[in-house]
């Protein structure tokens, strides 16, 4: 009888361990789950669910905004957005990072904001990894989160990523389209002032009055008259040429200005002006 007490007592030790070792390893799936990705799933970024991931076309894409650069700090930044493909396409948990677009598991970049159910991972370096916190939407689950994630070298990059739907369904190692971080300069142009000046110049050279005040040669009229005729048109057809442009030119032709009309004129009429010799005219 104390034998048979003995092996009672001892087998219900025995499913009282078991029992234990169940709980124990629920609660540890759930916690891992409702409370993010750990450090050490930042390589094969698996949850630790106990079953196997999906196959096939994932419902959930990853976009980035064209980069937007601070010459001040040199950083390049983009908002990136982590989406159902429809309304029915809820997550209740991720966890996303950017690699270089070379093979490399090597984390990139930085995020710099994210929303209140969501924590920073440091996979390789501060901040480079973001993962849910809590279980997203109440446990009901979000359609979309938004990020913001910066860098400051220009690299070909991809965002990689796994989200969960719920305990069982999940997709891992996604990756977005290639984003391509270029280098971006301001370009000021050098030759304003020295533009502007040209322009003044030549506004100054073609609305300056001819002066008429020369005597006209008594001996050849049509002569001088050709002479002024054509300083005149010299004047007055002056052009620039203002590059706008690699390889476009704009031409400007400065119009003739009613004074210079005017003083061409006189000059016509100087020119046949009878010319009187010892007070007679030789007309």
């Amino acid at each position: 009888m104390a034998l048979m007490g003995l092996h009672c007592g001892s087998g219900q030790l025995l499913l009282a361990a078991l029992h234990l070792l169940l709980v124990s390893h629920l609660v540890g799936q759930v916690s891992s789950y409702s409370s993010g990705a750990p450090l050490n799933q930042c390589v094969d970024m698996t949850p630790g669910h106990g079953s196997s991931p999906q196959g096939g076309t994932v419902p959930y894409t990853v976009t980035a905004s064209n980069p937007q650069f601070t010459a001040a700090t040199g950083t390049y930044t983009l908002t990136v957005t982590l989406a159902g493909n429809s309304a029915a396409d809820k997550f209740v948990g991720f966890l996303i990072q950017a690699r270089e677009d070379s093979g490399s598991t090597n984390t990139i970049g930085s995020f710099d904001s994210k929303p209140s159910d969501t924590k920073y991972l440091s996979c390789g370096s501060s901040n480079d990894a973001v993962t849910h916190s809590t279980k997203l939407g109440n446990s009901l689950g979000v359609n979309s989160i938004t990020l913001t994630w910066k860098i400051t070298e220009t690299k070909n990059v991809k965002f990689w990523f796994t989200v969960v739907k719920d305990f069982n369904t999940y997709w891992v190692k996604q990756t977005s389209d290639v984003v391509s971080i270029v280098a971006m300069t301001t370009t000021t142009m050098a030759t304003t002032t020295q533009t502007q000046t040209m322009i003044s110049m030549t506004e100054t050279m073609t609305t300056r009055p001819i002066s008429t005040t020369t005597p006209l040669s008594t001996s050849n009229p049509t002569s001088q008259l050709t002479q002024q005729q054509s300083t005149m048109s010299a004047l007055t057809t002056t052009r620039m040429n203002v590059t706008t442009g690699p390889s476009n030119t704009t031409e400007i032709q400065q119009p003739t200005t009613g004074n210079q009309q005017q003083d061409s004129t006189n000059v016509a009429k100087a020119a046949f002006q009878p010319v009187k010799a010892n007070g007679t005219s030789t007309l």
